[in-house]
């Protein structure tokens, strides 16, 4: 017993010397509480079936990692509530081969580098070829199933004739959700939760920048002002949150299966049944951007590649096809920076052959 009382104590006090020297040299880990996202009113709506943003609105956005502003981008929405300058209206069916719908994530919205770059895709496009259209449809926190639904609204309202679906591998295991705003704060509610469950037990770091004018720098200083604590709510969040110990842990850690109602792990099969009536026969193209920590290790956390194909999609992996590296990434923030989503760009217009 008592052998194994001074063994534990000893790997405590090793550890503990770890971690002091890994600060000494490294400086604090990085701590997931402190990234805050600043977002301006209206944001996220439910409309035409599916969540998008407001339609013909100027949204800005803040993202703070500490003291520290990760980016600063303001992006415009058209009539259909998507991000982008240009209004979507439904076109003839000539040259309905050459009309990209892109829907995803925030990583297809795009606007986290600046100028976003599914349009910016676009213009490079229509120097090759003048008929070419592509539609923006990413929608930040988004998944496969919003996914699908998006692309059955919006099959009423545009007509296109490919399907692009950029994705990270969490969006696989995002659940339906709802926007919800309480005093001055930002909920992800998931559908199958009450608003009242949701605010009472799922966390939020994202707060409405109601000052559209606020000069950056100023942000930090903003939200102290308003009193906000992200601070971890447990032990065990503060040692996954503040050593470099559990920082390691928790990017181990595989997302966890999205559970349906029914209170059965859903499976990426049933998930991919969805897209059939959005598809509607139209090709369609799953393009898996690789996350940070993918970057890092040199592997997707999942293979889904064999189950995309197998419902009889096409599947490329762009962790193989775009060098991506890790100065791509934000330090906290988990998009692209501006250097990022130029390669995503110019990697993606070459696997589809727009450029």
């Amino acid at each position: 017993m008592g052998r194994a009382v001074l063994a534990i104590v000893s790997v405590l006090i090793g550890w503990v010397l770890v971690e002091l020297g890994a600060r000494a040299i490294l400086g604090p880990p990085p701590r997931p509480s402190e990234r805050i996202v600043l977002f301006t009113l209206p944001n996220w709506q439910l409309w035409g079936g599916s969540l998008r943003y407001a339609p013909r609105q100027e949204i800005r956005t803040l993202a703070l990692a500490g003291d520290v502003v990760e980016y600063d981008a303001t992006f415009n929405t058209n009539n259909l509530g998507f991000i982008d300058s240009k209004d979507y209206i439904r076109l003839p069916p000539e040259d309905r081969d050459r009309r990209y719908f892109f829907v995803g994530d925030s990583f297809t919205a795009g606007f986290h580098g600046g100028e976003p770059w599914v349009p910016q895709l676009r213009v490079l496009a229509r120097r090759r070829d003048y008929r070419v259209e592509v539609y923006n449809g990413g929608v930040g926190a988004t998944g496969f199933s919003q996914f699908a639904q998006l692309l059955e609204s919006v099959g009423a309202e545009l007509d296109f004739g490919r399907i692009v679906v950029p994705f990270i591998t969490h969006d696989v295991y995002r659940s339906d959700w709802r926007p919800h705003q309480q005093n001055g704060l930002i909920f992800i509610c998931p559908t199958v939760e009450t608003v009242v469950d949701c605010v009472q037990n799922r966390p939020t770091q994202m707060l409405v920048l109601s000052d559209a004018t606020l000069v950056s720098k100023r942000a930090p200083e903003w939200v102290r002002q308003r009193n906000v604590q992200f601070a971890p709510r447990s032990l065990l969040d503060r040692f996954r949150e503040g050593t470099f110990a559990g920082t390691l842990w928790r990017r181990s850690q595989a997302p966890k299966p999205l559970v349906p109602k029914r209170g059965i792990p859903m499976r990426i099969g049933d998930v991919l049944a969805s897209f059939h009536v959005g598809v509607a026969g139209r090709p369609v193209t799953f393009l898996h951007i690789p996350e940070r920590d993918e970057t890092r290790s040199g592997r997707y956390r999942e293979d889904v590649s064999g189950a995309i194909r197998a419902a009889g999609y096409e599947y490329a992996s762009l962790l193989d096809a775009c060098d991506f590296r890790l100065g791509d990434y934000f330090e906290v923030d988990p998009h692209f920076n501006a250097r990022g989503y130029d390669k995503l760009r110019t990697c993606i217009g070459r696997e589809l052959g727009l450029l």
